[in-house]
């Protein structure tokens, strides 16, 4: 149900041209319902009614992988800020420029990432699991 709900607000008005009405009330409608749809599929995946969406989602290999993305959503923007910050000229975008550009700068964020998360939180990360562990043995 929460698919078809998120499927619909995501891709349902695409080819049609809404009258003002119309779009006034799909603005302000479709971003509370797509928060329900997704709160509705964490509901069902906490509860074990998700299946195969839940053992999807639940997969080991998205652990780091989900540490990483966070890291990389945190310094992704001063990235990109020290290099279009350092810029002395402007130069002219095609789709090659934006690909190479794209590529160099995810390449770049996850790297960092990496190396924040290395750094930062598998430490902290550690250092919880210790003090859990001391306070939940006596």
């Amino acid at each position: 149900m929460s698919a078809l709900l998120l499927y619909y607000i995501l891709f349902g008005p695409y080819h049609e041209n809404l009258s003002l009405v119309d779009a006034c009330f799909y603005n302000s409608i479709s971003r509370i319902l797509f928060a329900c749809g997704v709160a509705w599929a964490i509901y069902n995946c906490v509860t074990g009614q998700a299946g195969l969406i839940n053992s999807i989602l639940s997969f080991k290999l998205f652990i780091p992988l989900s540490r990483l993305t966070y890291c990389a959503y945190l310094v992704h923007p001063m990235i990109l800020t020290g290099y279009f910050g350092s810029l002395k000229v402007l130069f002219n975008f095609s789709h090659m420029t934006l690909v190479l550009m794209f590529l160099g700068f995810l390449l770049l964020s996850y790297s960092a990432a990496l190396v924040t998360s290395l750094l930062f939180e598998s430490p902290v990360i550690r250092l919880d699991k210790f003090i859990r562990n001391k306070f939940t043995k006596t």
